[in-house]
């Protein structure tokens, strides 16, 4: 491939020609490790390296770099894995990675211009692999550079710098309006739960006897069964978290509605696994209401499991998972569907607006990430019983109604301010590719013909190629000095 209308002084080559290889082979000493997962693709630095010694060493960590390098992810390169090495003890990447060190053209120029939306467009044209979609370093090598004159690439790299500074000042400003809407969110949600949104309305029926109905039908289920539940739901004083409305009531959450797990039906067999009931797994718990999966079951599988079709309004909660590291995510069903073992589900009472249980939920979701274990196996989890005997507020039946419509009101308000911070992030996101794009066509910042060319550049690097190589053509009229 050729690069096309660059400034008549610039040359091109390979990436291979101006960079050289760097040998592999095993740390003999401790190091800094660097995995695809110590690079920020937002920043595109390098965040907390592993410290290693040679007998915990991956098999991945091959890959010797010193500072200045440009480590550049050749898996997935869509996801811009790319940083230049700072300074580091003995630091050594993984193989993941293709590292670029050249004598001829400014390791932030080679970092600019890997991370340009028209070089990542040619590597994603050539990436191979469905399920793990990468590039080898060769072909990275083979991929073409434009070579300015020195100056010029530290002018190129100084001017990128100036706009982008002036765009992370805005990219600032973004962060902190994120983080104030997060703000606001949270303390509508504590204000809510707290009866602190609205007024109390003193002709509501107050929540104990909304519970005394719920506690009557659970016992006229239960007529014959035995069960020690009824045992765990009173409430003591000592448990009340905080102070609510005399109106309102604490209850566990089991007391409110009745919980059921899922499973996975045998995946060998294909007669499961044909059907149109949705069958929600956490890789579905990205959206607040539920309609639909990823996967679908057949009726057969579910005549012939223990999975259960859960009805409309049921709140499904993820139970285990690497994601309650940070999340603890919460749904509402709005069709019926089925879940694998990694979901809760609790089907409210009717007594209970299921919206009002899903934003209590919603209030609480860094209090139950607090609870959350590691399993031996280092999964995350929540223990057996926790969300059981979770404690939540319950105000008057008609007073749940007034919340939600509140709560749903302000919701949809911020989610306009949130939508409006997005294309801010993208307006920024399409500039910052633009002036990469110009930068390396040359229109970013003038060229000074006393710099000299990058054909001169080339020929100080291989002047045997250089000499075969088609000098620039000069311009008629004056050029700038």
């Amino acid at each position: 491939m050729s690069l096309t209308k660059l400034p008549v002084a610039w040359s091109q080559t390979t990436l291979g020609e101006v960079c050289e290889k760097v040998k592999q082979g095993k740390p003999l000493a401790d190091f800094d490790y660097i995995d695809i997962e110590s690079v920020n693709n937002k920043l595109n630095v390098v965040e907390c390296p592993k410290r290693l010694s040679p007998r915990t060493a991956p098999s991945r960590a091959r890959k010797p770099v010193q500072a200045g390098d440009v480590i550049f992810s050749t898996v997935r390169p869509y996801l811009k894995n790319i940083a230049l090495v700072p300074r580091l003890t003995n630091p050594v990447a993984s193989t993941g990675f293709c590292v670029l060190r050249s004598s001829t053209l400014s390791s932030a120029f080679i970092f600019n211009y890997v991370r340009s939306p028209s070089f990542l467009k040619l590597m994603e044209s050539k990436q191979r692999g469905a399920s793990y979609p990468a590039v080898s370093d060769a072909v990275v090598f083979s991929a073409p550079v434009p070579v300015p004159p020195k100056q010029e690439q530290a002018r190129i790299v100084a001017k990128i710098e100036s706009c982008f500074s002036r765009i992370d000042a805005i990219e600032e400003s973004v962060t902190k309006a994120q983080s104030l809407l997060e703000s606001y969110k949270a303390s509508l949600l504590a204000k809510a739960f707290r009866g602190e949104l609205i007024a109390q309305d003193p002709n509501d029926e107050p929540a104990s006897k909304l519970l005394e109905r719920i506690r009557a039908e659970r016992a006229k289920a239960n007529a014959g069964k035995k069960s020690t539940k009824d045992d765990l739901l009173s409430v003591t004083a000592d448990e009340i978290p905080y102070e609510i409305p005399k109106s309102w009531a604490f209850a566990r959450l089991s007391e409110l509605g009745e919980f059921c797990g899922g499973m996975t039906p045998a995946t060998g067999n294909d007669k499961f696994w044909t059907g149109d009931i949705p069958w929600v797994s956490p890789k579905d718990m990205k959206q607040p209401l539920i309609c639909d999966s990823i996967d679908h079951i057949s009726t057969q599988a579910l005549e012939v499991t223990r999975l259960r079709l859960l009805p409309i309004g049921s709140l499904l909660f993820v139970v285990r998972g690497m994601i309650l590291a940070h999340s603890f995510p919460i749904a509402l069903t709005t069709a019926e569907v089925t879940i694998n073992q990694d979901i809760k589900a609790l089907t409210p009472s009717r007594e209970i607006d299921e919206r009002y249980l899903f934003w209590a939920m919603t209030a609480a979701k860094n209090a139950v990430l607090e609870t959350v274990k590691t399993a031996s196996h280092g999964t995350k989890r929540l223990e057996p019983g926790t969300l059981e005997d979770w404690l939540v507020p319950i105000a008057p039946r008609t007073e749940q109604n007034r919340i939600v419509e509140k709560i749903e009101r302000m919701m949809a308000s911020f989610e306009r301010v949130s939508s409006d911070i997005s294309k801010v992030e993208q307006a920024k996101e399409r500039i910052e590719n633009s002036i990469l794009d110009s930068a390396f066509r040359g229109n970013l910042v003038p060229q000074i013909s006393s710099e000299g060319t990058g054909h001169d550049l080339l020929a100080q690097l291989n002047p045997a190629q250089a000499a075969e190589s088609p000098k620039p053509a000069k311009k008629k009229g004056k050029s700038k000095s």
